[in-house]
C-alpha cells in the first residue's frame, strides 16, 4: 500500500504538466479559435471550383502613404537657395578713400550703394543720348538717300569736319610763312654774293645747308595744303547740308 501511495505522489506533478489548455477569451467573450475559424470561413465563402481570388485594392493604402509623406516634404524644404537670394539682395561694399572730403564721400556712398548720380553726370548722360539720337537720324537719312544724292559730310560728325578744316588752314599758314622766310634767306645770300659782302658764318651755313636744299620740297608742301584746303572748302559748299533751307 505504501508503494502505491509513493508512486501516486511521484506521478501527480507530471499530470499537472499535461493538463488541457483552456482557450483564451477575448474582450467580447469569444475564444480566439472561434474567431479564426469565422475568418477562414468568411474568406472561403463565395469561392467555387475554378474561381480566382480577387486581390485587395492597394490604392487606398498608397494614397494614405502619399498623404502621410507630403507634410514631411513640405515641412522639411531645402534652404540652400535662401542664402543665395539673401546674397543677391545684399548691398555692395563701398570702397572709400580716407583722404576724401565729406561731400565726396557722400557722393561715393550714394553712387555705389544706391546708384544715385550727381547732376553733372546726369547732364552728361543727357548730352550723350542727344548725340546718339542725332547720329541715328543722320544714318537714317543716309540710308534713305540714293547714290546720286549721297553726301559724305552728313556721315562725318561735325567735330571731325572742324578739326580737318583747322588742320588744313594751320598747315597752309605755317608752310606759307616758312616759304616766305626761306625766300628772304636765299635773297640775302644772293645779294651778299652779288655785292661781295659776307654774311655771318652761321647764317650763311644755315642758308646754304638747310634752306636752299629744302626750298623746293617746302614749295610742294605749300601747294599741297593749298590744294587740299580748296577741295575741302568746295566740297563743303557743294554739299546739301551747307545749303540754306527754310522749313515751313
Amino acid at each position: 500500500m505504501m508503494k502505491y501511495t509513493a508512486l501516486f505522489l511521484m506521478l501527480l506533478p507530471l499530470s499537472e504538466g499535461f493538463a488541457p489548455v483552456q482557450p483564451r477569451v477575448t474582450s467580447a467573450g469569444q475564444p480566439l479559435t472561434s474567431m479564426f475559424a469565422k475568418k477562414k470561413k468568411g474568406k472561403s465563402t463565395g469561392q467555387g471550383f475554378g474561381k480566382k481570388t480577387e486581390a485587395a485594392p492597394q490604392t487606398a493604402s498608397k494614397s494614405t502613404e502619399s498623404k502621410g509623406s507630403s507634410p514631411e516634404s513640405i515641412g522639411f524644404s531645402s534652404v540652400e537657395g535662401a542664402s543665395q537670394d539673401a546674397n543677391a539682395f545684399a548691398r555692395p561694399k563701398v570702397d572709400l578713400d580716407p583722404n576724401m572730403s565729406t561731400d565726396e564721400r557722400t557722393k561715393a556712398i550714394l553712387k555705389q550703394q544706391f546708384g544715385l548720380r550727381s547732376y553733372e553726370e546726369q547732364q552728361g548722360d543727357v548730352r550723350a543720348a542727344e548725340a546718339a539720337v542725332v547720329n541715328r537720324n543722320r544714318l537714317e537719312k543716309v540710308k534713305q538717300m540714293k547714290d546720286e544724292e549721297f553726301d559724305i559730310f552728313m556721315v562725318i560728325p561735325l567735330p571731325i569736319i572742324k578739326a580737318i578744316d583747322a588742320f588744313l588752314k594751320l598747315g597752309l599758314t605755317l608752310s606759307t610763312v616758312a616759304f616766305v622766310l626761306a625766300g628772304f634767306g636765299i635773297t640775302a645770300e644772293a645779294w651778299a654774293i652779288a655785292t661781295d659782302n659776307k654774311l655771318p658764318e652761321n647764317i650763311d651755313n644755315f642758308i646754304v645747308n638747310v634752306i636752299e636744299p629744302n626750298f623746293t620740297p617746302g614749295l610742294l608742301v605749300l601747294l599741297s595744303f593749298s590744294v587740299c584746303l580748296g577741295i575741302f572748302a568746295t566740297a563743303q559748299l557743294a554739299s546739301g547740308s551747307s545749303m540754306y533751307k527754310e522749313e515751313p
